[in-house]
Order: structure tokens, then sequence, then C-alpha cells
């Protein structure tokens, strides 16, 4: 499901950095409150970091990293935002900011009172004795960041046309972190992934390996850490773009893939992705309708129970669908997972695919089904499906088709519960973000069951 939120309004919103020295015992303060400071910026989805980066090197006079959004704030509601960063820099302080002994926060009387308590907790947890075997290095104060640094330019020339490289990072959320990486006109990127998501590098790099065309230029990688640098591929998504041709090459472009990997799934296991059925989505589907708890959600399980009961009442019927989709004898293969379009771009005119990070094995279908046009637009449907003419007569693909939104959208909320909502640090926002989406991907998914019959 995607995770971009809609675009960013103009409003400014407070940010509050608790951050930490290189050797994570201190936390900077302005002079002379000795409060923790706020900068301003535009309220872009929090996990996008790279302006409030920006900001801090601009007026403090250092490179820093952010570990964790500790609360998201509403820039609607006057509501602060509070991260916990760490300095990557040995440079002095800008002037108006000192260091002081990581004690108990101190917020300026415009920050809500809760915010003390959380930054609290967050001191609490970066001072443990014991570092937490958390799935997510880059959120606690570790060596992490100057390994990746120190891998990043071993995989660099040490300058570009006379620039050196800068590395900044732009996005830090639970589910990924992403640093830009520029000298002169030319711009790379570096990505690390979460153990949870730890066959993303390796799928990453075969499908680039086997479709070059449609896929980012892989320059290393290592799929032990997690670990990508791939050149840019400019600015331009398919989302941006939203032109009819280039959707239509989209669709071909995903089958092409598809139909590479039909005969490869036992070498994606091996990768580690994981395997899933069409069949396996009813019976889960069936224990949550039977017991509800079973989903267990810490905030929104009344939601979830919500679309339960809705989807129980066509169960019969969803198990019979099923059973048509299963009888097209399309082979699993290779499934992104997420693939809207702001994991498109558009590369001298041609669409690559990115983000594999919830890729798995199973229904051919599922894939085209993320973006909001394939399901809108018939045209792009019949492109996609004219890509598989030796499984059936259009009209039986396009029924299959329609029966997938339900299927699709049924797995997408499985597995957010069960590869990574567990893993994510409760309450922050990154928790509240992503378990939010298991009853969201319900309710699509009883949405297009109900309309399916409602239309016969």
């Amino acid at each position: 499901m995607s995770t971009t939120p809609p675009s960013p309004s103009p409003e400014v919103i407070s940010a509050y950095l608790l951050l930490l020295d290189p050797d994570g015992r201190r936390m900077m303060v302005s002079v002379p409150s000795g409060q923790i400071p706020v900068f301003k910026a535009t309220p872009a989805f929090y996990p996008e970091v790279e302006e409030l980066v920006e900001r801090v090197r601009s007026e403090c006079g250092l490179d820093i990293a952010i570990l964790r959004c500790l609360e998201e704030g509403s820039a609607n509601e006057g509501k602060p935002r509070l991260y916990s960063a760490l300095c990557l820099s040995d440079d002095c302080l800008g002037p108006g900011f000192r260091w002081r002994d990581l004690d108990e926060p101190s917020f300026d009387k415009d920050a809500r009172e809760n915010l003390a308590v959380i930054a609290g907790n967050e001191v609490e947890r970066l001072l443990a004795d014991s570092e937490p075997d958390s799935p997510v290095p880059w959120d606690s104060p570790t060596d992490w960041h100057r390994r990746t640094r120190s891998w990043i330019e071993a995989n660099l020339s040490q300058a570009r046309d006379g620039h050196p490289w800068r590395i900044a990072q732009i996005r830090s959320w639970s589910i990924s972190s992403v640093s830009r990486i520029s000298s002169g006109e030319r711009r790379l990127y570096f990505k690390a992934s979460p153990r949870y998501f730890d066959s993303e590098v390796a799928v990453t790099q075969d499908v680039s390996n086997r479709f070059p065309e449609a896929s980012p230029e892989i320059l290393a990688g290592n799929a032990e850490q997690g670990w990508l640098l791939m050149n840019d591929l400019g600015d331009v998504t398919l989302a941006k773009a939203d032109r009819v041709e280039l959707w239509h090459d989209a669709m071909k472009t995903i089958a092409n893939v598809q139909h590479g990997y039909m005969d490869c799934t036992d070498k994606l296991e091996r990768m580690g992705v994981e395997r899933r059925s069409v069949r396996a989505i009813v019976e889960t589907l069936a224990d949550w309708t039977q017991d509800p708890s079973r989903a267990g959600l810490r905030l929104f399980q009344s939601e979830a129970e919500g679309q339960l009961r809705r989807l129980e009442v066509n169960l019969e019927r969803i198990e019979a669908m099923a059973d048509n989709l299963e009888a097209l004898g399309l082979p699993q293969t290779l499934e992104h997972g997420d693939l809207d379009s702001t994991n498109i771009f558009i590369r001298n005119g041609v669409p690559v695919l990115m983000d594999w990070s919830d890729a798995c094995i199973s229904h051919p279908f599922f894939t085209p089904l993320a973006p909001a046009q394939a399901r809108r637009y018939p045209e792009l449907v019949d492109t996609y499906l004219g890509e598989w003419p030796s499984y059936g007569s259009v009209d039986s693909l396009r029924t299959g088709f329609e029966i997938a939104k339900a299927m699709a959208a049924l797995e997408s909320a499985f597995h957010y519960h069960r590869n990574i909502v567990p893993y994510l640090p409760y309450p922050y926002p990154d928790f509240r973000t992503l378990e939010k989406y298991i009853p969201a991907l319900l309710q699509m998914a009883a949405d297009s069951i109900e309309h399916t019959f409602s239309v016969q």
C-alpha cells in the first residue's frame, strides 16, 4: 500500500530536535534557555527529513542523522513535531547553541506537555546499557551511521569534477533510511532497509541485472546489511508525468518482468522472498472473521473488526472467488507488493520499477492493482492482460483481474500484520501510520467484494 501522503500544505510546523553529540552522551540546547532547540519547517510527511537536516546544517553548522520521529505533530492543530537525532560531525556548534548533559530534556512554553514525557522516554532508551536487537539499526546512536558512510565512501571516487561528495539524509523511518550523495551535478542515492525487508537488496540487484532498462543502476549492494547505492533516476515519477502512453508502457513492463521470473521462484525463495498463495489468504481471512481478536491490533482493532464483519458476510463468496482465480492457472511469480505510481520512475521516457521491499512470490495480477489508475481505467487493464494471452480469453482474464482486487488488498493487510507492524516502535508515529493500513486494506477488500456482487 502506498506510503506517500497527499501533497503537504504550505503551513509551517515546529520541529523540536533531541540532538545527541557524536558520542551519544550529550544533547544540544539553545543558549541561554538550555531548552531543546526548535526549527521551523513545512509540514511534509514526517519521514521526509531533508529540509530539517539542511536547516540544522545551515543554522548550527552540523551534519546530522535523524534516528526517530517521536511525535508527528499537526500543522493544522498547532501541534509540534519531535525528532531524536545524532550529530555526525565534530564541528563546533554555531552561535546560540551548546552541548549539555543528556538528562531531563526541557521545552519552551509553546511545546505540548506530553513532549517532555516522550523525550524523557527516548533519553532512557538512548542511554540504556545494552543496545536492543533492533531490526532498524539506524534508530540508535551506535556506529551504524559511521559504518554506512565509510561503505558509501569506499564505493565512490574521491571527487567528481573537482567537487567533493556530500552525503545528506533525506528520509528516515522504520521502513527505510535514504541519503542523497551529490557531487557537482551528479546525484546518487543510498538506501538502507530494515531486517524485516531482508530480501530487498538481493531482489533489486537481480532485477537490475536481468532487466536493466526497467531498473535503477545499482553501483554497489550489501545484502547482509541491507544497503544499496544507486544512480539517480531523476525527479519524474509516473505520478508526476501521468501520461496515458507511459501508463500503458508501465503495464507492459510489469508483465515483462513477471514473465521473466515465472520459472525462477525457487531462486527467489533462496533470496529470502516469501511465497504466498491465494488459498492462504482465504484461510487467514477465515481465521480472522471467526475470531477477530486474532488481528490483535493495538490502536485500530475496532476499525479492523468493523471491516471483518463486512467480509464475514461474504466469506463463502470469497472462497469461490479464490477458486475461480486459481482456476485461470497463472503461475506464481515475482510480485512487487507496493507498486504505486511514485515507485515507478520515468528515465529517458521508459518506466523504471523501484522499491522491492515488499516483494513476494504470489499471483501476478496483484502487482498492477496497486496504482489506483489500473483499478479505474479498463484500457490499462486490457494492456496488461494482453500480455497473458495463453491463460484464457480477454473476458476470463478480466474477470480474474476483478477478483484479484479483493485478494490483493487482503494479502497486503496480512503482510503488514505479519511482517512489518510487529517490529515497529510502539506507540510512535511509524506504528500509528502503518498499523492503520491494515483496516484500510480490509476496507478496500470489502468495498471491492460488495461492488462485485452489487453489479451482478
